[in-house]
C-alpha cells in the first residue's frame, strides 16, 4: 500500500499461495499386494517434478516408500502326499498357498529302508531259498501295477495338487474328463488347470466349469479359464462381486455352452481378456451372460 502523503513510501505484505499444482498429475490406481509382489496405495504422480501426492489436489506430498504396500508372503496349507515312497523310489508331497493356488511347494519323501534279506536267511524250516525271478508278486505289488480306474460320471474327483473338487462328466477322446465344481480355498487368484490328478493316479482333462461353481465367492479376484474348457455352467461366477480380472484362453465357447447369468454380478469394473480371434463373438456371448456393465470391458 502507498502513503498518501509521499508515494515513495510503500508498504509490502506477502499473500500466501493458494496451493495446488501447476503440472498435470497422473493417477496411479491402488494394487493389492500378492504373495510375492509388492502392491501400492492409490496416489498421484508428477513426472515433471518427480514427486508423489496423496490426492489430485497435490495437498500432501508423499515419498515413494509411502506408496508401497509390502508383499504379504505365502500362506501354505497342510502337506498332501502325492506319491508314497517305496523301497526303491522316492515319494513326493506338496502344499498349496491359500492366497494363490498356483504357488505350490514340493518336497521329496526319501525312499523307505529296504528289507534286510540277511534276517530271513535260515529262518525257514525248508532251508535257504533263492529268488529266481519266478516268485509271485505280493498283494501290494499287484495293487501298484494295476491300472487305476476313473470314477463314474457324476462322481466327485479331488485334485491332489490344489484340493479343488471336480465332477466326472465322461470322456474327451480317450481321456476321462471333469468339470470344475468347487473349492474351499480362500485364494484371491485361481488358475483352473488343464488336467487334474486324483489320489489313485488317474488324470482327468478339465473341459468345463460346473453350474454354481464359484457362485457368491467373495474371495476370488482373478480367474484364468484354460484352453481345454468347452462350457461354463449357469451362475458359475454369479455374485463374485470382487472378481475384477477374467482371463479366458479357450476358443471353444458358444452361445449355447455358456449358461445363463454365468458372470452376472461380478465386479462393476471387471476386465475380461479373450482370444483375439474370438473377440467379436465372445463380446456377444459374455454380455448375454452378465458382463454388460458400463465400466466392464471385454478386450483381446
Amino acid at each position: 500500500r502507498v502513503c498518501k502523503n509521499d508515494s515513495l513510501h510503500i508498504e509490502n505484505e506477502d499473500i500466501p499461495a493458494l496451493g495446488g499444482h501447476s503440472h498435470p498429475l497422473i493417477k496411479i490406481d491402488a494394487k493389492e499386494a500378492s504373495c510375492d509382489t509388492d502392491g501400492n496405495i492409490e496416489y498421484w504422480y508428477c513426472e515433471t517434478c518427480d514427486k508423489y501426492y496423496s490426492d489430485d489436489k497435490a495437498s500432501e506430498e508423499l515419498t515413494k516408500t509411502d506408496t508401497i504396500v509390502k508383499t504379504t508372503g505365502h500362506d501354505y496349507g497342510e502337506w498332501t502326499v502325492v506319491t508314497e515312497a517305496t523301497a526303491t523310489t522316492d515319494g513326493l508331497k506338496i502344499r498349496v498357498c491359500k492366497k494363490n493356488s498356483t504357488h505350490i511347494e514340493k518336497e521329496v519323501i526319501p525312499k523307505t529302508s529296504p528289507v534286510d534279506d540277511k534276517k530271513d536267511n535260515g529262518s525257514s524250516t525248508t532251508g535257504d531259498k533263492k529268488d529266481n525271478g519266478t516268485t509271485a508278486p505280493t498283494t501290494e505289488e499287484k495293487k501298484d501295477n494295476s491300472p487305476a480306474t476313473p470314477v463314474n460320471v457324476g462322481q466327485e474327483v479331488t485334485d491332489v495338487v490344489t484340493g479343488a473338487v471336480f465332477m466326472a462328466v465322461g470322456k474327451e477322446g480317450n481321456e476321462p474328463s471333469v468339470a470344475f465344481k468347487a473349492t474351499d480355498t480362500k485364494s484371491t487368484t485361481i488358475v483352473i488347470p488343464v488336467t487334474v490328478k486324483a489320489a489313485n493316479g488317474v488324470e482327468y482333462k478339465v473341459v468345463s466349469v460346473a453350474d454354481n461353481a464359484f457362485k457368491d465367492n467373495k474371495n476370488i479376484k482373478k480367474i484364468t479359464i484354460p484352453a481345454s474348457v468347452k462350457s461354463i455352467g449357469k451362475n458359475a461366477f454369479k455374485g463374485c462381486k470382487n472378481l475384477k480380472t477374467v482371463i479366458i484362453k479357450t476358443t471353444k465357447l458358444t452361445k449355447k455352452s455358456v449358461g445363463a447369468n454365468a458372470f452376472k454380478g461380478i465386479h462393476k469394473k471387471a476386465k475380461v481378456k479373450v482370444p483375439k480371434k474370438k473377440l467379436k463373438d465372445y463380446k456377444k456371448i459374455l454380455k448375454k451372460a452378465g458382463i454388460n456393465g458400463k465400466k466392464q470391458k471385454i478386450t483381446k
